[in-house]
């Protein structure tokens, strides 16, 4: 996806990146580019990380779900 043609949608929308500490799929220099590509197209986001694999637990998704979808980080 070309994120230069998406990041007005995301500017306005809270957008926050999860990943378990223990994910096979997603190591520290994979979400560091994520980060750096996001900062550079100046998009709000959140690092949330949780300490699991690649499914996320319900404990981290009960909380995502239970914020005001309107407060940007």
């Amino acid at each position: 996806a070309d994120l230069n043609n998406a990041a007005t949608f995301f500017r306005d929308v809270k957008l926050a990146i999860v990943y378990g500490k223990r994910d096979r799929f997603a190591d520290e220099g994979m979400i560091s580019d994520y980060e750096k590509l996001l900062k550079q197209k100046g998009i709000p986001f959140e690092l949330v990380t949780f300490d699991g694999g690649h499914r996320m637990d319900r404990e981290t998704l009960q909380t995502l779900a239970s914020r005001d979808p309107r407060a940007l980080p």
